[in-house]
């Protein structure tokens, strides 16, 4: 749904409201805040209006962290993860990977947005929260700057995005509530489980690295 809106993005017209939201964006992402805190509280309220009102919970409860999320509870008592708001400096998806994020991919494997800030750029991606991180970037980095070229387009296209993107959340939050419980609570008894015995251990030995497996084909480094 939001690729086909972004393909689509000039056929968007964004209410006069949403391009003043737009405008405040830019205001809050050029502006020198003294410190994160400042920063963030600056740009929070402002994003969080322009994706529909959504509320966001840090990973750390209490103070600020570098990320927010954005989840809803589903039929099974889990929660589904639906929209991530990045704070950061580093422009990738490193931060996401980490240990920190074992708990979101434990909790929800289903897909995810993935809204990264490093002011005064911003970028849009989707990401499936599994045993690794799968993202995928469906905007390129965009520039919330004020002194720069062509600031009104920019604004309005800005608008336009999140016009396209509090459609996407909305329409994840009513599939993630609408989900199903699984039938079977313990999917790994499906599957193979593959072992040794004792014996079997004893007889095998210990591995030892005899010689390098050298292909034909191979090119020597």
């Amino acid at each position: 749904m939001f690729q086909d809106d972004l393909d689509n993005l000039d056929a968007i017209e964004p209410t006069s409201w949403m391009v003043q939201q737009a405008s405040t964006l830019f205001d809050d992402a050029s502006y020198l805040h003294g410190d994160q805190y400042a920063r963030h509280e600056s740009m929070s309220g402002t994003i969080s209006r322009l994706l529909g009102g959504e509320r966001f919970e840090s990973l750390a409860d209490g103070r600020i962290t570098a990320d927010e999320w954005a989840k809803i509870p589903t039929k099974n008592g889990k929660h589904a993860y639906f929209l991530a708001v990045g704070w950061k400096n580093e422009l990738g998806v490193g931060l996401v990977a980490r240990e920190d994020y074992d708990d979101i991919r434990r909790a929800s494997n289903c897909p995810t947005i993935l809204f990264s800030l490093a002011s005064p750029f911003f970028r849009v991606q989707c990401a499936a929260f599994v045993d690794v991180v799968i993202a995928q970037p469906l905007t390129d980095w965009l520039s919330l700057e004020i002194g720069m070229p062509g600031v009104e387009d920019r604004i309005v296209r800005v608008a336009r995005i999140f016009h396209a993107l509090s459609k996407a959340v909305r329409a994840l939050k009513a599939e993630y509530a609408a989900l199903v419980p699984s039938l079977c609570s313990n999917l790994a008894r499906l599957f193979p489980s593959l072992g040794l015995s004792e014996e079997d251990v004893k007889r095998a030995g210990p591995l030892v690295f005899t010689t390098r497996l050298d292909h034909p084909n191979d090119v020597p480094s």
